[in-house]
């Protein structure tokens, strides 16, 4: 039962954007340069794929946790997902500079690609990692 009120949380969270990066943000302010609207508002779009794109990867490494059966396996996923929570809150700040928004979609996108993870944590670890 603790287990399925931690991912119910971390599914809450992910989603919500109450994610926040342990590590700093890899670009310098330096990088950033006058961008047109157009620039800004395609800019936007293509960082707002890219968060989806992390909601699913968050939402993968935490299904498949949930049947990893060695702690190997487990604490490489939870690595994983840490590294990608990171990439999920810069992608955010991102949009949020660039005025855009991120997906409505976000909790489909989560509940799907849990579904996958689950589906992938059921086979042995080994297959599981492949398919990482």
């Amino acid at each position: 039962m603790d287990a399925l009120l931690i991912a119910l949380d971390t599914a809450l969270r992910t989603v919500s954007g109450a994610n926040h990066a342990a590590r700093p943000c890899p670009r310098a302010a330096a990088e950033d340069r006058l961008l047109s609207d157009a620039e800004r508002q395609l800019s936007g779009s293509l960082m707002r794929v890219n968060h989806a794109g992390e909601i699913a990867a968050q939402a993968l490494y935490h299904g498949q946790s949930l049947f990893a059966r060695s702690p190997a396996t487990l604490e490489l996923l939870a690595n994983a997902a840490r590294e990608e929570r990171d990439h999920l809150a810069w992608c955010a700040k991102r949009i949020d500079e660039l005025g855009g928004r991120t997906s409505r979609l976000g909790p489909f996108w989560y509940a799907g690609s849990f579904g996958i993870g689950v589906l992938a944590g059921l086979r042995a670890d080994a297959e599981s990692l492949g398919f990482v």
